[in-house]
């Protein structure tokens, strides 16, 4: 079952057992080729918390987008990838499109768990970043501040730190 094998990878992942997670990944995406999942999966174990992804990586996500997704949170993490990277590499618009769509199909997940509450304040919190890169002042002070309520939410004190302190740095710029 495809389901219950990316519940077993993810387990795996955040378990921090990365080789047998990334093993098990890349026997998915050849078991189930057209299942996107899996190359978000397996981009996400190549990524290994470096902060500008590899080439493969995001290669792995390009393709997940490609093909049909049955699981939306997935794509909300793909996104969400894609909106930082395009940041690092200062293509603000495209990132803009990127954490739109993230902050777009997270709305439309049920429920209100702490992993959705994080991805949707780091896709406000970067969507933030961007607009004050392209001079949209307005747009990145509503978004960082819908980044900073998502961080208490879910009591993410570090997180919520990061998130205020670059609200100063916002407002104390003209």
């Amino acid at each position: 079952n495809p389901t219950i094998r990316l519940q077993y990878i993810r387990a795996l992942r955040q378990a921090g057992t990365t080789s047998q997670a990334r093993r098990e990944a890349e026997q998915f995406c050849q078991a189930f080729p057209q299942a996107g999942a899996g190359y978000i999966e397996l981009a996400l174990l190549q990524m290994n918390n470096q902060g500008q992804p590899p080439r493969s990586a995001l290669d792995n996500i390009r393709r997940a987008l490609s093909l049909p997704m049955t699981h939306q949170d997935y794509l909300v993490t793909a996104h969400l990838v894609l909106g930082h990277h395009t940041i690092q590499v200062e293509k603000f618009a495209e990132a803009v499109d990127h954490l739109s769509y993230a902050i777009e199909v997270s709305r439309g997940l049920p429920g209100e768990s702490q992993t959705k509450l994080v991805e949707m304040a780091q896709a406000y919190y970067l969507r933030a970043m961007a607009y004050h890169r392209l001079a949209q002042k307005g747009l990145a002070l509503a978004d960082i501040d819908q980044a900073i309520e998502m961080a208490k939410r879910c009591g993410r004190e570090p997180m919520l730190k990061s998130y205020q302190t670059f609200k100063l740095s916002l407002t104390s710029t003209p």
